[in-house]
């Protein structure tokens, strides 16, 4: 009885487990793979790693380019703490393919 208990219990911490990495467990993306996969990521919760960049902080809202190794780059607008400049980091949020701010159109990662 306690071997089929012991077996129970680990499928279900195996099937929670699974379950956690499905729904929370997002893959860290270079800068220049998300802008190369744009159009299959645009709307989607993503999560970019690369170097912090002109950051930028109001009382609400903050803003900082994400650069990668090649010097392409994601502008991140956050309603929270923004980043040291020149620091590695990872951000997570939603990413939109043409962003538009007045004129312009720009690749933008979306952080609540």
């Amino acid at each position: 009885m306690k071997k089929l208990s012991l077996s129970i219990l680990f499928l279900v911490l195996a099937a929670g487990a699974f379950w956690y990495m499905k729904h929370h467990g997002h893959k860290a993306y270079t800068v220049e793979e998300v802008l190369s996969q744009a159009s299959a990521l645009n709307g989607q919760r993503v999560c970019v790693r690369g170097t912090v960049r002109k950051p930028f902080s109001a009382l609400v809202a903050g803003y900082f380019r994400l650069e990668g190794a090649s010097g392409t780059s994601l502008h991140v607008i956050t309603n929270g703490a923004v980043p040291q400049p020149e620091t590695k980091t990872t951000v997570c949020g939603t990413f939109r393919e043409a962003y538009r701010l007045g004129a312009l159109s720009l690749p933008v990662i979306i952080v609540p």
